[in-house]
């Protein structure tokens, strides 16, 4: 099969050009057989002509615009969760659940087509299907904005570094959030009780 399947610009062009290409129907294309390794990997063994998509993250250039803003929102995700919390809370509790909202506000007058990627804070383990990191294209029209939502929580205290999710256009970043310093603990610290919940 050819490689040059990839440079098809358009849908139309992709459409085309899988009608042409030696693919069996899917019915057949149950041969394929995948097994997980030990790396987190995945070993696919194709047991016909196949199409194989895949992502790479590597380094790129950093080229920040003012008209692209990212910002990281975080919250408990369960029932002592609410939406007057702090954006990024002074401390975070081991093994409680927490969501991580990255909002994305396009405040340019043109439509924006991009990519973003975010990974769960280090040290933090994923839940509710979310992935370690992952990378999602977005279309955002000019003045409007879109939210994306990942899930942790954290086994053990400490301080865990958050790194910034990015957004990226044609091979350049052209904007991100903040770097986050999280301080986990096992227990929170009572400075004013307000409420019953801060008692427990």
């Amino acid at each position: 099969m050819s490689t040059n399947f990839t440079e098809c610009k358009t849908p139309i062009d992709s459409f085309f050009a899988s009608c042409i290409l030696a693919l069996p129907p899917q019915q057949t294309a149950a041969n394929h057989k995948n097994q997980p390794d030990e790396s987190r990997g995945l070993t696919i063994t194709a047991g016909s002509n196949l199409i194989l998509y895949k992502k790479e993250i590597k380094n790129v250039q950093i080229s920040l615009e003012q008209d692209f803003m990212v910002t990281h929102r975080y919250k408990r995700n369960d029932n002592k969760g609410t939406d007057d919390d702090e954006a990024v809370p002074t401390e975070f509790l081991i093994n409680v659940p927490y969501s991580c909202e990255v909002i994305m506000t396009n405040v340019s007058p043109h439509l924006k087509e991009f990519n973003m990627l975010y990974q769960i804070p280090v040290g933090s383990l994923p839940i509710f299907k979310t992935k370690y990191m992952m990378s999602k294209p977005f279309r955002l029209n000019p003045y409007t904005t879109e939210r994306s939502y990942f899930y942790f929580y954290f086994p053990t205290a400490g301080v865990k570094s958050h790194y910034p999710s990015n957004v990226s256009i044609d091979d350049k970043v052209t904007a991100r959030g903040e770097f986050n310093n999280l301080n986990v603990v096992k227990r929170r610290k009572i400075v004013e009780a307000k409420t019953f919940s801060d008692l427990i």
